[in-house]
């Protein structure tokens, strides 16, 4: 009797104080997943419980009931553990990602890395047990989406908004001047860029001016873009308005005599030393690596005044790849040599076998495992 009692009494606090005691109850019942691994699916959250609310009798009260889980299936979008259906009875506020791309005109897979992009934590996505994909994301932020989407242009688009070569552009990528997200650019951060490129014109041009896309020609190979924009924006090398009031950056002027100033004293700075890119070629690692490397002193770089108050530049030179190459190496390449094959096991290995980790995704975020050689532990 005492069993029947409770039951009794919290059936009927549930009904006095519906559906707020119900959506608490369902908290305190449900399985929570893993944090971060995607929405949750009803089922996996209450096993069975669809079935057993299908069974009961009434189309009122099954009604009633699913109308509640809707409920708490919607507030749970905005936690860390969103639930996500796709049973046509629990009507979901968040929009199939197949929908929501045919309103869009998107395909499926572009809108998905586009809503992962511009809404972290908020699409839905998940995968099925085959790998597929699916997700949902609620409709008021789909023009966030749609906006995001209207943003991103493709190299070739951002070289014309900025006058420059595709060659050009990706260099300016590479040196993180610009930043792609699957191989697109920010329409808005090519136009900032430009206009910070402008701003930093002057009318009163000297005499003998150039065009910055003949300096180009002449004096900055594609290699060195990067360089030439730096200069510009710190100070170290002015650039001049055209008389034609031209949009493209390719059209500012520059002056020729500083230009060829500029270029020689970097070149006998850089004699018998090498840039950063450079290096990375040499050690036969990527050029973020390298800069990685410079940060936390593990390659030895100089850095140069080249220009103004504000120009340099950082060099590295031939004793210190040297230095670097004797004391450090890739991991990967030391693995391979021992005959590892698979990447997954080059940390493991590299345990196993008393080799030093000194940078590395797991150790400072560096792209690329870098250990000490045995000789230099």
């Amino acid at each position: 009797m005492l069993e029947i009692r409770e039951t009794l009494t919290r059936g009927a606090q549930m009904l006095s104080q519906w559906p707020s005691a119900f959506l608490a109850c369902l908290d305190s019942k449900r399985l929570f997943p893993v944090a971060g691994t995607g929405p949750q699916r009803i089922n996996d959250a209450w096993p069975g419980l669809l079935n057993m609310i299908a069974a009961l009798p009434g189309a009122d009260s099954r009604r009633q009931l699913l109308h509640a889980i809707e409920q708490y299936v919607d507030a749970s979008l905005t936690t860390e553990y969103p639930l996500f259906s796709k049973n046509p009875d629990i009507r979901m506020s968040a929009l199939s990602i197949t929908r929501v791309g045919k309103q869009l005109g998107v395909a499926k897979g572009r809108l998905m890395r586009a809503a992962a992009h511009a809404l972290p934590g908020i699409v839905l996505v998940r995968r099925t047990k085959a790998g597929r994909g699916v997700g949902g994301l609620p409709p008021e932020f789909t023009r966030q989406v749609q906006n995001y989407l209207d943003d991103r242009v493709s190299p070739s688009e951002a070289g014309r908004i900025l006058g420059l070569s595709l060659q050009r552009i990706r260099q300016l990528c590479d040196s993180k001047m610009l930043t792609p997200v699957d191989d697109t650019l920010s329409r808005l951060d090519c136009q900032a860029l430009a206009r910070r490129i402008f701003e930093s014109a002057t009318d009163a041009a000297p005499g003998d001016t150039i065009s910055v896309q003949t300096a180009f020609k002449m004096y900055y190979p594609v290699t060195a873009t990067s360089e030439f924009f730096d200069a510009v924006l710190n100070g170290s090398l002015r650039v001049y308005k055209p008389r034609a009031r031209e949009s493209d950056v390719a059209n500012l002027r520059v002056d020729r005599s500083a230009i060829v100033a500029l270029r020689q004293k970097v070149a006998d700075i850089s004699l018998g030393a090498l840039s950063i890119r450079e290096a990375a070629k040499v050690l036969r690692v990527k050029h973020e690596v390298a800069r990685h490397l410079v940060a936390i002193g593990l390659l030895k770089a100089t850095k140069y005044r080249v220009g103004g108050r504000r120009g340099s530049t950082s060099m590295v030179s031939r004793e210190a790849v040297r230095s670097f190459d004797s004391r450090y190496a890739r991991l990967a390449d030391l693995a391979r040599e021992a005959g590892v094959a698979s990447a997954k096991c080059y940390s493991a290995w590299a345990t196993e076998n008393g080799l030093r980790i000194v940078s590395g995704p797991e150790v400072d975020g560096c792209r690329q495992y870098i250990v000490a050689r045995p000789l230099a532990n």
